[in-house]
C-alpha cells in the first residue's frame, strides 16, 4: 500500500512539474511575441506639455504600416491635426497637417518631432497661437506599444507579474484569484530593460521601414517568467516602468490593478490612465481598485512624498496587505496622504482646464482615507476614487 501510495505521489509530482513547464513555456513564447511586436513598432504621439490652458487632445486614430509610414490623427478643439511619418532625412520625415495648414518639423535627437514656428505666415502664427503649438510635445516612438483601447467598463490591469518582484511569492494566490475573475477584460503589462527603451528612442525609422528594428535585447531571465494561467482573452504589452498610454471612451471607467509595484509602475500607470481619462470629453467618473494582496511594491526610488517604505517594514513583508498590517497608524498616514496629494494636488493642477469641479477621494486603508473637492477651471463635474481592496 505505502508502494503504492508513493506510486501515486510521484506520478502526481511529475503531472505537476509537467503541467508548471508547460506554463512556463507558453508564457515564455506568450511574452516572447509580445515584446517583438512592439520591438518591431512605430507610433507617433502628441500631448501638451503642461496641460494648463491649453486645448484638449483626442486621439482619433494611429496607423502604422510596416514598410510604408506612420500616422496618428488628433481632434483639438474642432480641427483635425494630422502627423506622417516616412522615409527620408537622417531618421525620417513628418509631415504636420493642421486642417490643410501644413508646418515644417524636424526630428530631435531621440524621437522629439520638433515643430518650426519662427519666420511663420500670417495664418500659421494664428493657429499657433489658438492651438498653443509651443506647448504641444510630439514624438515619433520606435520600440514601444501603441496607445491601448480600452473597451469595457471594467478592465484588469496585471502591471509587471515578474517573479523577481516578489521573491516570496506573497501576491501570487490573489493574483491568479484575479486572472480567474470571468467575464472582464484583462490586459498584462511586461517589465523590460531601461536600456531597451534607449536603444527604441535611438532607433532610426528609415530603418525600420526597411525591415531593422531598434537594436533592443530580449531576455526572459531578467525578471523570471511567471507561473500564472492566464485567461484566453488577455493582452499582453510591453510596459517600460508602467508609461502605457491610452485610450479611455466608457464615460464611467473601473480599474482593477494587481502586481507590482504599486508605488512606481502602478503609479505611473495610474497616471497614464487618468491622461486617458481627461482625454475622454465624455468623461464622468473612473475608479482605480488595489487588490492589495495582489500587489507588491519597492523599498525606494519613488517620485511621491512619503513613497518609501521604511526599512524594517520592508525587510518583513512587500505585499501591500501585509504593509499596512506592519505600518504603524503614522507610516500609514504618510504613505496614502503621499499618493492622495500627488493626485489631488499635484496632478489635478496639471490638468485644471479639464474639469469645474473634481471629486476625489481615497479609502480602504484603516485611518487613512481622505476626500477633497477640487475646482478646476474648466466645466463639468467628474469623479476620481482611489479604492484599498
Amino acid at each position: 500500500m505505502k508502494k503504492l501510495n508513493s506510486i501515486v505521489l510521484l506520478s502526481s509530482l511529475l503531472t505537476s512539474t509537467c503541467f508548471a513547464n508547460s506554463v512556463l513555456d507558453y508564457n515564455a513564447v506568450t511574452f516572447e511575441k509580445a515584446y517583438n511586436k512592439a520591438k518591431n513598432n512605430a507610433v507617433i504621439h502628441c500631448e501638451y506639455k503642461y496641460f494648463i490652458d491649453v486645448p484638449e487632445v483626442e486621439v482619433v486614430n494611429q496607423t502604422f504600416v510596416p514598410g510604408q509610414y506612420a500616422m496618428a490623427k488628433f481632434k483639438i478643439k474642432d480641427s483635425l491635426l494630422t502627423l506622417t511619418a516616412r522615409e527620408g532625412g537622417n531618421k525620417g520625415v513628418v509631415d504636420f497637417d493642421l486642417d490643410g495648414t501644413k508646418f515644417q518639423t524636424s526630428m530631435m535627437g531621440l524621437d522629439g518631432i520638433q515643430i518650426n514656428l519662427s519666420n511663420l505666415s500670417a495664418n500659421q502664427q494664428k493657429l499657433a497661437n489658438e492651438f498653443s503649438l509651443n506647448s504641444l510635445s510630439c514624438s515619433l516612438e520606435l520600440g514601444r506599444e501603441s496607445q491601448h483601447v480600452i473597451n469595457d467598463p471594467e478592465v484588469h490591469i496585471n502591471v509587471h507579474p515578474h517573479p523577481k518582484y516578489d521573491l516570496d511569492g506573497e501576491s501570487f494566490p490573489g493574483t491568479q484569484r484575479e486572472l480567474d475573475v470571468a467575464g472582464r477584460e484583462t490586459l498584462v503589462l511586461l517589465d523590460d530593460y531601461v536600456g531597451n527603451l534607449t536603444q527604441a528612442r535611438k532607433g532610426n525609422f528609415n530603418d525600420l521601414l526597411n525591415g531593422q528594428a531598434p537594436n533592443m535585447r530580449y531576455n526572459p531571465y531578467n525578471f523570471d517568467i511567471p507561473s500564472f494561467t492566464f485567461p484566453d482573452q488577455a493582452e499582453f504589452k510591453l510596459s517600460q516602468a508602467g508609461h502605457n498610454k491610452y485610450i479611455i471612451k466608457n464615460p464611467q471607467q473601473k480599474i482593477v490593478f494587481t502586481g507590482g509595484n504599486h508605488n512606481y509602475c502602478i503609479l505611473n500607470n495610474t497616471r497614464r490612465l487618468l491622461h486617458a481619462f481627461f482625454e475622454n470629453p465624455n468623461r464622468e467618473s473612473i475608479r482605480f481598485e488595489y487588490i492589495t494582496d495582489s500587489i507588491v511594491v519597492q523599498k525606494g526610488g519613488t517620485f511621491i512624498k512619503g513613497g518609501n517604505i521604511p526599512r524594517r517594514v520592508f525587510k518583513r513583508s512587500n505585499q501591500l496587505k501585509n504593509l499596512f498590517e506592519i505600518m504603524t497608524l503614522k507610516q500609514r498616514q504618510t504613505y496614502i496622504q503621499g499618493f492622495f496629494k500627488y493626485f489631488s494636488y499635484s496632478y489635478l493642477n496639471e490638468k485644471q482646464y479639464y474639469f469645474g469641479k473634481a471629486n476625489i477621494s481615497i479609502t480602504g486603508v484603516e485611518g487613512a482615507e481622505y476626500s477633497e473637492t477640487v475646482e478646476g477651471k474648466g466645466s463639468g463635474v467628474i469623479n476620481i476614487e482611489l479604492v484599498f481592496i
